[in-house]
């Protein structure tokens, strides 16, 4: 039924609500025709053809219980009929008369006693349900809508590029505190990308140090590959190297 309207349910309401409400609706349509038949004083054929008309009321229960989560969230005090939503309470209406026909295909009730026990009982006001259920179809349709947007207006913050800080000489830090001192090979390609903050490739590096992978991975294993540590190795041919390098007396 997607896309289409319900008794009052706008075509713009997700499918699984629109369904929700219709299994809704279509049990309280059962339970009325349940109770119809104890106050009418109607015979076993009867009772036995509202029975074959009613075998998939276990799968439209289902129905209603994929997007329960969804009612309980916003249903409102005065709409619930001692339920956890409108949803639910059209679930126990229809469980309460399913309960009180049972005795009519029972021998050991006579239809008189039955036709007292569904005169006396107190049954919920079902078009009052009913009408709760639409209105808590777009109750929820209208908080998933608000939850899509503030999804969307969400800004997802980038993890910040880690620093390796230079504190002069030879020494550098990931903390600008805990410093080490590297070899003068190490020292000269981070001097490289402190002067120049962009990626580098193998040809670039080797104008600086004779041995490019040595130099770099032994600096990977100091201090860390990137997310982790500043030093990012090339991940394909060609992408080359990079390490973000700061000095503390610039900072």
């Amino acid at each position: 039924m997607s896309g289409q309207a319900y008794h009052g349910i706008s075509p713009h309401i997700p499918a699984d609500l629109a369904e929700s409400c219709a299994a809704a609706e279509q049990l309280i349509n059962s339970a009325i025709s349940l109770i119809d038949c104890g106050r009418l004083k109607l015979g076993e054929h009867v009772y036995e053809a509202i029975c074959n008309r009613m075998r998939g009321l276990a799968d439209t229960r289902l129905v209603i219980e994929r997007v329960l989560i969804d009612l309980i969230t916003i249903s409102e005090d005065g709409s619930r009929f001692g339920a956890t939503c409108a949803h639910e309470a059209a679930v126990h209406f229809y469980q309460r008369a399913w309960l009180a026909a049972r005795g009519l295909g029972n021998t050991d009730y006579s239809e008189w006693l039955l036709y007292l026990e569904y005169r006396d009982i107190k049954w919920p006001d079902h078009e009052a349900i009913r009408v709760a259920c639409r209105r808590e179809a777009h109750l929820a349709a209208a908080a998933r809508r608000k939850a899509g947007a503030l999804r969307a207006d969400a800004t997802v913050e980038e993890p910040p590029v880690p620093v390796l800080w230079y504190h002069g000489e030879r020494s550098y830090s990931l903390d600008r505190s805990d410093q080490k001192v590297v070899p003068p090979q190490e020292h000269n390609v981070l001097q490289v990308f402190l002067q120049s903050p962009v990626a580098k490739t193998t040809v670039d590096l080797e104008k600086t140090v004779s041995n490019v992978s040595v130099v770099m991975k032994s600096l990977a294993r100091k201090f860390g590959q990137v997310p982790v540590g500043p030093i990012r190795m090339p991940g394909n041919k060609g992408d080359g190297y990079f390490v973000l390098v700061k000095s503390t007396s610039q900072s």
